[in-house]
């Protein structure tokens, strides 16, 4: 490759990081935290629960199921006709529900009712047309039906009407599904709803709780939509609500919202809504104000406290908006809410811990640029108690949104037990267990570890990891070479400038070493924290134009350094002689892990634009 004297190479070798909350304070006065008030389960005279059946299809396996959503359906008692009616008010959030399957199943029997038909499916409800069989009265209507390859990350797909009859295949629906007579399908389609008996819709059922859509996924009607937007300013609003029900809807508004606002005195689009709720001492309370944008979107987006007591200043904030990286560094946020869209705001005020028992009251007022604001005037009753550990044991409370913004760790005194600070004397630095002993470069001449074979102490003799020192090796092409005449490349010599170590804090030291060579000049940034993560930052920038053959750092370990090796597509076990190995950045391959019992070195490779998966197992 050629390297140009403005082109510099940049590579960070890193060792894992161990971080943990600090220990919370002591406890006294232990409360439990405030629960919302329940919301009334009965939605047009219909019962939303959780049905609390065996799943027809257990997780993980392939197959068919005839879904986690019911209705539970009733037919009068000796009712003997050919098709009866069902008006079942669903209220579902899902994107085109009339693309869905519906089965009906005998309640008594347990098998599907061949002659069934769905002739109406929308959000809001459905009409369902089906043969009674003779001495069953219940039915359940299963209207979303799904299909999975299985495994620990399956593929759901939900199945159309026509699908459910198609011939098998990899998924079978044989004997599970409605099979109507043509005849019996064309006589019922040509009827009147009016001339058809009438079931009754009873329950909708969840396959358990976790599966409920109750409340926060049951919509409200159109209708009830226009009336709860009916006189709204600039044609949109914000709704408070309790951290209890986060909103999960983004183009409907609960049903519960409508249900309230027709209830109460002033609509929902008034000037000032209002929120009360009640906290404790030391709670890391939280709610939500859901932005519903209306027609138009909402550009813009800010949100500011006042009146709140002046030393909170430094407890309230909003999650959308701002807050602080794993890096710890703050950060904020441009927010825009398109049209027809609901966006909650998350609220968090951490409650001091001497804070007076009582009620306070301030306001938040959500502002756009393009829109208006709106203000929610918000009232909080501090109680005597004191919140256990925060609430953070309380998850589904969303008490543990601070995390979002916590800067554990990052506090470069902070050591966590039993690793000790960082000592540096001359080019060598100790931490617990371990000694690095540096070059002229600034790069590791050795890396030696203290711990027994054993792992329960320390052995009064070091045994080292490394083979031989690190060097960057730069190869640059010779003039014969260039002539085309191969002379092997020409390795680059550079000479070093003096350097001192620096002790930032207890728990990390670094040093910078200026080098230069005939073409390059080369910057060495190392930094040694506490437990064991050796950062280095590499650059090498060329001083005149220059072909290089080869840039290598290699890392070579004694053999007992060495015996075991996970990573580069080795998935652990004893190293293999050798490994013929490309990267791949979708299998979020780094680096690996070489060593034994008592000692061994991980070497990661990153740039500046790095960003750690989510969870280890999207590494491969």
């Amino acid at each position: 490759m050629r390297l140009d004297p403005a082109a510099s190479l940049l590579m960070t070798v890193l060792l894992p990081l161990a971080c943990s909350e600090p220990p919370p304070p002591p406890v006294t006065e232990a409360a439990e935290l405030y629960r919302a008030p329940a919301i009334s389960n009965t939605v047009d005279g219909v019962l939303f629960e959780p049905g609390n059946w065996e799943p027809h299809l257990a997780a993980g396996d392939s197959g068919v199921s005839w879904g986690n959503h019911r209705a539970v359906v009733e037919v009068s008692s000796g009712e003997d006709s050919d098709a009866v009616l069902v008006t079942i008010p669903w209220r579902r959030h899902d994107q085109d529900p009339a693309a869905k399957a519906v089965i009906v199943v005998d309640a008594t029997t347990g098998e599907a009712v061949l002659n069934a038909v769905a002739t109406r499916v929308e959000s809001a409800s459905g009409d369902v047309v089906f043969q009674p069989n003779a001495g069953s009265s219940e039915y359940h209507v299963y209207y979303m039906p799904w299909q999975s390859t299985g495994s620990y990350y399956p593929t759901i797909t939900y199945p159309t009407q026509a699908e459910l009859g198609e011939l098998p295949g990899e998924f079978s629906w044989a004997g599970l599904v409605p099979n109507p007579e043509p005849e019996w399908e064309q006589r019922v389609r040509a009827l009147a709803q009016t001339d058809l008996p009438r079931a009754e819709a009873t329950l909708i059922q969840s396959v358990n709780e976790f599966h409920s859509f109750f409340p926060m996924e049951v919509i409200a009607t159109s209708d009830e939509t226009a009336a709860f937007m009916a006189g709204a300013a600039e044609g949109w609003t914000v709704v408070p609500e309790h951290r209890d029900y986060p909103v999960r809807m983004r183009h409907f508004i609960p049903q519960h919202w409508a249900r309230v606002t027709a209830a109460a005195s002033t609509p929902a689009a008034a000037p000032v809504q209002e929120f009360s709720s009640q906290v404790l001492k030391g709670e890391a309370f939280t709610f939500q104000l859901a932005l519903v944008s209306g027609d138009e979107p909402l550009d813009d987006v800010r949100v500011s406290f006042n009146g709140f007591p002046s030393s909170w200043f430094d407890v309230l904030t909003c999650f959308n908006c701002s807050g602080t990286d794993e890096k710890g560094v703050p950060f904020t946020k441009e927010i825009h809410v398109p049209a027809g869209t609901v966006q909650p705001l998350w609220i968090g005020i951490w409650i001091p811990d001497d804070q007076p028992a009582g009620e306070l009251e301030g306001t938040i007022t959500v502002s756009s640029s393009n829109r208006g604001r709106r203000s929610t005037l918000v009232r909080l009753d501090v109680q005597e108690g004191r919140a256990i550990n925060s609430g953070f044991d309380e998850p589904e409370l969303q008490t543990r949104l601070f995390w979002l913004n916590s800067i554990a760790g990052r506090d470069p005194n902070f050591l966590i037990e039993p690793f000790e600070p960082v000592s540096v004397e001359g080019r060598s630095l100790s931490i617990l267990g371990r000694r690095v002993e540096l070059t002229e470069s600034g790069l590791p001449a050795d890396i030696l570890s203290y711990f027994t074979p054993e792992l329960t102490g320390f052995a009064e003799q070091p045994e080292s990891i490394l083979a031989r020192p690190l060097a960057l090796e730069v190869t640059t092409v010779g003039e014969q070479q260039t002539r085309g005449q191969p002379s092997g490349g020409q390795a680059e010599v550079f000479e070093h400038a003096p350097f001192d170590i620096q002790s930032e804090s207890h728990g990390r030291a670094r040093w910078t070493v200026e080098s230069g060579s005939d073409h390059c000049s080369m910057t060495v940034e190392g930094a040694l924290e506490y437990d064991g993560m050796l950062d280095y930052r590499i650059s090498l920038v060329a001083l005149v134009d220059v072909e290089v053959e080869e840039i290598a750092l290699p890392i070579s370990l004694v053999p007992d350094a060495a015996e075991y090796m996970l990573g580069l597509g080795h998935k652990g076990g004893k190293r293999p002689a050798e490994i013929d190995w490309s990267w791949n950045v979708e299998n979020h391959q780094e680096g690996a892990w070489l060593g034994g019992v008592h000692k061994g070195l991980q070497y990661v490779l990153r740039d500046d634009s790095y960003v750690r998966p989510l969870n280890t197992n999207f590494y491969r």
